[in-house]
């Protein structure tokens, strides 16, 4: 995840912007990835729940990745 210059979070992975739009966080702008072509970068404004929630998600995967590993 990137962040830029206006204060924009930058998502690439399709399952993670479903997961945010769901949950209400809007799609701010969409570009091309300028490396490459082929990816779309999606742009959502940087707030502290969104920040929050990112958190939340990535710990959940986490936690659901240490369950498989060692079940």
């Amino acid at each position: 995840m990137k962040y830029t210059n206006r204060g924009e979070i930058v998502v690439e992975q399709r399952k993670l912007v479903n997961k945010l739009t769901k949950k209400g966080y809007p799609i701010v702008r969409i570009r091309q990835n300028q490396r490459n072509k082929y990816k779309t970068e999606y742009l959502f404004k940087s707030t502290p729940e969104l920040r929050e929630e990112l958190m939340n998600i990535a710990r959940a995967e986490v936690e659901e990745l240490k369950k498989k590993m060692f079940a």
